[in-house]
C-alpha cells in the first residue's frame, strides 16, 4: 500500500483522495481495467480533483484550462520517466505486477532518496540524460 501513496504524491495527488475515489469505485469498476485507478492513470470522479477539493463547492469561474502548462506537465512527465529510468533494481527502483501483463514502476524508501539525487543531477547536467 505504501508504493502506491507514494507514487500519488509523486504525482501530485492527494492520496486520500485517491483512495476514497477507487475504493467507492472498484466494486462497479471492470477487473481488466483495473489499471485505470493505479495513481498513475486515475482519473478522479467528477465530484472529487486529484488534490482531494470537492468540485460541487468550487465556483465554476474559477476553473481555467492552460494547454501550455498541460504540455509542459506532460514534458516534464517525460523528463521524469527518462530519468527513473536511468535506475537499476540495486538504486531501489521495483516493478510491481497485477492483473495484466504490464508492470508499475515502484520505489523503495532508498529508491526514492536516489530518484531526489538522480533529478537533481541531471537538472544541473541537463544534457548527460539519454533520450
Amino acid at each position: 500500500m505504501y508504493s502506491p501513496i507514494v507514487t500519488a504524491k509523486m504525482n501530485v495527488i492527494d492520496p486520500q483522495a485517491w483512495l476514497t475515489d477507487i475504493l467507492a469505485r472498484i466494486p462497479a469498476h471492470p477487473p481488466h481495467r483495473l489499471d485505470e485507478l493505479l495513481p498513475l492513470n486515475w482519473t478522479p470522479t467528477s465530484s472529487v480533483s486529484a488534490r482531494g477539493h470537492d468540485h460541487a463547492r468550487q465556483d465554476p469561474s474559477r476553473h481555467h484550462h492552460h494547454p501550455g502548462r498541460e504540455r509542459r506537465q506532460r514534458k516534464d512527465e517525460d523528463w521524469l520517466w527518462d530519468v527513473a529510468n536511468e535506475m537499476e533494481i540495486e538504486d531501489g527502483v521495483i516493478w510491481v505486477y497485477g492483473v495484466g501483463e504490464d508492470g508499475i514502476q515502484a520505489f523503495t524508501d532508498f529508491g526514492i532518496e536516489n530518484l531526489i539525487e538522480l533529478i537533481r543531477f541531471y537538472k544541473e547536467n541537463l544534457g548527460l540524460l539519454r533520450r
